[in-house]
């Protein structure tokens, strides 16, 4: 068995209603597979992990819910398929390979559909939806995940790096917190710390950007420009300190 997954974004300006299907959203197993086996709506599996007792939310998280129903040789929407502007629709679907001993066969499935005033525009990876649909404000956006594992990975690195930031600026007599700069100076390095202690902890732990996991999202370009700020920061910070300790 193989397992895909599949992700609508409604881009447009406008909502997507029922009524606006000419024909359904449908889906045709591919070369290599035997038949489609089920297909499950993302947002009752988000709504099952993310909330024990399933009541924070009737839509099932950040995806909107969907329901599919089964043909002779496809699976088609049912007219309850809505879409808001923005909003995201994600499909699990599990295929029985026709050879199971051979999976280099196997081709995912095909998608087809006739909406009134809109197109739909495949993409093979999330992460290449991403690199074509770049706008100027993406470089600029970061969202980083923090839950269980990453809050304590967070918070640790905050503090080591929060202690260590402030010890070599008071050293280095860049940090005085007896006046309004000094103060100022040190929300600001508290802010670095913060974005730094986030950044890491959303590659290294979330695993963004893993050159090995091509399907997570790059880290955004704006993210790298804040370590390499905090970088340099601290090399200055270093060299300020050397050099009082060679006039002492």
């Amino acid at each position: 068995m193989v397992v895909d997954n599949y992700l609508f974004i409604n881009e447009s300006h406008q909502m997507i209603q029922s009524i606006d299907f000419v024909s359904p959203l449908e889906i045709r197993s591919g070369s290599g597979t035997k038949q489609i086996l089920s297909m499950e709506s993302c947002s009752e599996h988000y709504r099952q992990i993310t909330s024990p007792d399933k009541n924070s939310t009737s839509t099932g998280g950040i995806f909107a819910p969907t329901s599919w129903e089964q043909g002779d040789e496809t699976w088609k929407t049912d007219n309850s398929f809505l879409l808001n502007r923005g909003d995201q629709a994600c499909v699990m679907i599990v295929s029985e390979l026709a050879d199971a001993s051979n999976s280099g066969v196997y081709n995912p499935p095909s998608w087809s559909a006739r909406i009134k005033n809109y197109q739909l525009k495949p993409y093979d990876s999330y992460q290449t939806y991403f690199e074509n649909n770049n706008q100027l404000i993406d470089h600029f956006l970061v969202g980083v995940s923090l839950t269980w594992l990453g809050v304590y990975c967070f918070l640790i690195l905050f503090a080591i790096l929060l202690f260590w930031n402030l010890w070599i600026a008071r050293t280095s007599s860049w940090l005085n917190l007896n006046t309004k700069t000094g103060v100022l100076r040190c929300i600001g390095i508290a802010l670095l710390c913060i974005s730094t202690s986030e950044i890491l902890t959303d590659f290294f732990v979330n695993r963004r950007g893993d050159i090995f996991n091509p399907s997570f999202l790059p880290i955004p370009h704006i993210a790298w420009i804040l370590l390499i700020i905090h970088f340099l920061f601290v090399i200055y910070l270093m060299w300020s300190r050397r050099k009082i300790d060679q006039l002492i």
